[in-house]
């Protein structure tokens, strides 16, 4: 645990840091609001669902600049630590141009690995489909669910096996920022399990306990972002006077100023469970690289990008 918390340490060292945390902060800050939007929408509240779908649809668009920064600047990440031990990166219109550069890779690899799950989850709800339509007894509905339920289970075992292995894919991609043959390869994570299973396995699964705690830290945050949020609204209520009929009141969630309010507040708590991901994201990355440069990594000649501009 001593490497994961040195990690976390080394993310708030060097020149600058404090600027690159800020700004990183404020580029999940749109994908954040987009998220809260729509989740407001409520058939209740039918006068709003147009503009909020309307609202949503443009913050979705005006995100994707910033999770491509976000995407390019985690490849400029994972490039600095191949020679520096602490520190960050700079967030500029750089990180924007990795993140496109880079879309090619995680988009084949989504198709590599959403094809199965969905041929996968297919067969499971049509043979629990089929099995259902055949009306079996109650007990035979109870099994046939659980079993479905422990099927869908047991998938996630392999992906959480593998994912460190694609994780991987990035990395060799960072080296020098240039497409390979082995990056679009659908064999190199099994490659790479040969040379670095126990070691990325390992990784992986201390990270799972370390997500689950700062998950828990966030959690408990929200709550009591909310439980202050609540605290003032029973002040408002006692503050109103006794000559307004409360009945005036009784719709104020539907009005633009208080759903614009819950939308920035919402979007604001957002921000830091966003935030405090990416940290545990860029530490997970960090610690993963010592095995990717221990087992996989061909020493000879990587390029660390803009070195001179590094902060």
């Amino acid at each position: 645990m001593e490497r994961i918390l040195s990690s976390f340490k080394a993310l708030y060292k060097g020149e600058g840091v404090c600027k690159t945390h800020l700004l990183a902060a404020l580029l999940f800050f749109l994908p954040c609001l987009a998220a809260s939007t729509f989740q407001l929408i409520d058939k209740d509240m039918k006068e709003l669902i147009v503009p909020l779908l309307i609202a949503g649809a443009v913050l979705l668009i005006l995100s994707i600049i910033p999770m491509f920064a976000l995407s390019g600047f985690y490849l400029k990440f994972l490039n600095k630590r191949l020679s520096e031990p602490a520190g960050l990166p700079v967030i500029d219109a750089n990180c924007i141009i990795k993140g496109l550069k880079f879309f090619p890779i995680p988009f084949v690899w989504t198709i590599y690995i959403g094809l199965p799950i969905l041929i996968y989850f297919a067969a499971i709800f049509t043979a629990f489909a089929f099995y259902i339509s055949s009306k079996p007894d109650t007990l035979g509905v109870i099994l046939a669910t659980i079993a479905m339920f422990g099927l869908v289970f047991l998938f996630f075992i392999p992906l959480f096996i593998i994912s460190p292995f694609i994780s991987f894919i990035n990395m060799k991609y960072c080296e020098n920022f240039e497409y390979s043959a082995e990056l679009f390869n659908p064999l190199t994570p099994f490659r790479y399990m040969k040379k670095a299973f126990k070691d990325a396995i390992i990784v992986a699964l201390k990270f799972i306990v370390v997500s689950m705690v700062t998950s828990i830290a966030v959690q408990i945050v929200i709550f009591l972002g909310m439980i202050i949020l609540m605290i003032f609204g029973l002040i408002a209520a006692i503050l109103i006077p006794d000559n307004v009929e409360m009945y005036k009141f009784v719709d104020i969630y539907k009005m633009p100023v208080f759903v614009i309010s819950v939308i920035l507040l919402s979007g604001l708590l957002g921000v830091v469970s966003a935030y405090v991901k990416w940290i545990t994201g860029l530490a997970y990355g960090d610690n993963l690289l010592d095995v990717y440069k221990e087992k996989i990594m061909d020493n000879q000649g990587f390029e660390v990008e803009e070195a001179g501009n590094n902060e």
